[in-house]
């Protein structure tokens, strides 16, 4: 079998039609006001239909609830060419030296070496070329002078809060706007340098935070950078090495104590795909919960199951995609796609800004 076919396989085991009416454009018009769809991983009880503020009937005293709270920076910086023709850039991530991993949108015979104006007149981007992972370039910042920018800490991530767009999902196919700067950011969002918000945290309001504080559960802080290698098509290498894009996080002092230290017979709530990475991350490599900043390439795919967290909160993803095979760890594939058919079913909201489906303790 070709690689191509043999993935295409792949990805027609996990593949599910969504009626377009279900794809959640907008964020619901209050925070929190959203449905939740309440799973058994033996798939002998059927889904529950209730409201996210139902959560809390989840959980009890001593329970861990775990947050991402990586911010969203303002990392879509429109650009311009000499000639006047404009592009936009998304930008990634710094590399080595100062130069910055970015996609390009309105790239045409861009040559090495050619400067790309911003917003701001005092600073420039020179055009490197091919970054060699196949879908991204890299763009030098200078000053007029010719002189790197952004060389102190902090100052690119000014100049995305002063001159930047906040990167929306690429399947909204809108530009953000004024509500979308404060509903694609969680509440508890605190150090910037992602580019995609961690979903499953957009829903909570701070009253509910202070409410499962107020019964007992103990809310545990980590941050996962959320990449936009998220969004990319999944690749046959991927899935065969059990290795996805790159993604930084870091787990304080305070959140590693936490995790160490549980009450016996505490459960821990995962909120988010990338919690749940960071957490198996972290715990697979080190055999504890080791605090600092790391990386991870780690793949959750069947027959992988989780090692370090008894339930998961989560948006409802992408078919095809490789969060939607996170999933099937937990409750297996057929059965994660009976869950899935249930819920557009029921007329649930999907992807980013939709609804959340709470997966009950699974057993690790």
């Amino acid at each position: 079998m070709k690689n191509s076919d043999e993935l295409e396989a792949l990805l027609a085991a996990y593949d599910f039609d969504l009626p377009t009416e279900q794809l959640a454009l907008r964020p619901p018009s209050v925070r929190g006001r959203s449905r939740l769809l309440v799973v058994h991983p033996s798939g002998e009880t059927a889904p529950a239909d209730r409201l996210f503020a139902d959560l809390g009937e989840y959980l009890r005293a001593g329970d861990l609830l775990v947050l991402n709270e990586a911010r969203v920076s303002k990392r879509r910086v429109p650009l311009r060419r000499g000639t006047g023709a404009r592009l936009e850039a998304l930008f990634l991530s710094e590399e080595p030296g100062g130069a910055w991993r970015c996609l390009i949108r309105g790239k045409r015979r861009i040559k090495a070496g050619e400067a790309l104006q911003g917003p701001s007149r005092d600073v420039r981007f020179r055009y490197r070329g091919e970054s060699g992972d196949g879908a991204s370039y890299v763009l030098s910042p200078e000053l007029a002078d010719g002189k790197p920018a952004w060389t102190r800490a902090g100052e690119a991530e000014n100049y995305f809060a002063a001159f930047g767009e906040t990167p929306l999902p690429p399947y909204l196919n809108r530009p953000a706007d004024e509500a979308d700067q404060d509903r694609y950011q969680t509440v508890y969002a605190n150090t910037p340098g992602s580019v995609a918000a961690p979903t499953a945290g957009l829903h909570f309001p701070p009253s509910m935070l202070e409410s499962l504080e107020g019964i007992g559960v103990h809310i545990v802080r980590l941050r996962l950078d959320v990449g936009y290698g998220t969004f990319a098509p999944l690749q046959l290498r991927q899935y065969q090495t059990g290795e996805l894009h790159e993604e930084q996080y870091e787990i304080g002092e305070e959140a590693a104590g936490l995790l160490n230290n549980r009450t016996p017979g505490s459960r821990l709530l995962a909120v988010g795909t990338t919690t749940l990475r960071a957490l198996e991350s972290n715990r697979r490599q080190f055999g504890v919960f080791r605090p600092g900043r790391h990386r991870t390439r780690l793949f959750l795919r069947p027959p992988d199951r989780p090692r370090t967290a008894d339930m998961l909160l989560t948006n409802f993803h992408l078919p095809r995609s490789s969060l939607l095979m996170l999933v099937a760890c937990l409750l297996g594939r057929e059965h994660s796609l009976e869950v899935y058919r249930r819920a557009i079913d029921l007329g649930y909201r999907f992807y980013s800004y939709g609804d959340a489906m709470l997966i009950l303790p699974f057993s690790t």
